[in-house]
């Protein structure tokens, strides 16, 4: 900067005549325009500030409520009606029934169906299957008679047994004809 004297008086007041030249500072300045809510710093955009802001957040167009009923199990969306963008209140009403289970006893063999039981499912199922067997065929099967000869004592036997005795008596057999090999 140059300064210029250009005259003074030494009277009871000073006057003096500059000539300055004078540096002007212009800020970097831009408008901005603004559509959603936020935070806008000028400096993160290699701004020292904003000349103008416009802002024209949209106001969401909101429906009062809605209310949905669930009759069953799984995934749900709900979204506004018509033009609107959000819910305001959404009411659910859950009236799942509870399924209707039974106890089923099984004595034969079959396909079994729970809604032939009006029910929705079996929570217990018992299988007590009755199995006509011939010991005495079993035994002859199982080398028995060989192994203990012909005295083996059995009484024939044509009765109907569960599978539960059925197995008892097989492994019965088992161990025997595996403790005496004859």
């Amino acid at each position: 900067m140059e300064y210029e004297l250009s005259e003074i008086k030494l009277e009871n007041e000073l006057t003096l005549d500059l000539e300055l030249d004078i540096l002007k500072i212009e800020p970097k300045l831009e408008e901005k325009n603004i559509v959603e809510n936020g935070e806008y710093i000028p400096q993160d955009e290699g701004l020292d500030g904003y000349s103008k802001v416009n802002v024209n957040v949209p106001i969401p167009k909101l429906e009062e409520s809605q209310r949905i009923e669930i009759v069953e199990n799984g995934n749900y969306n709900v979204t506004p009606s018509g033009n609107y963008d959000a819910i305001k209140k959404v009411e659910v009403n859950v009236n799942v029934p509870e399924p209707k289970l039974g106890t089923k006893t099984i004595t034969s063999n079959g396909t079994y169906k729970a809604i032939d039981d009006n029910l929705d499912g079996y929570s217990e199922v018992i299988a007590d299957v009755q199995i006509d067997i011939d010991i005495k065929q079993y035994m002859i099967e199982s080398d028995l008679e060989f192994k203990y000869g012909a005295n083996f004592q059995y009484e024939p036997m044509d009765l109907l047994y569960t599978q539960d005795q059925v197995n008892r008596v097989k492994e019965l057999i088992n161990i025997l004809g595996g403790t005496n090999n004859g």
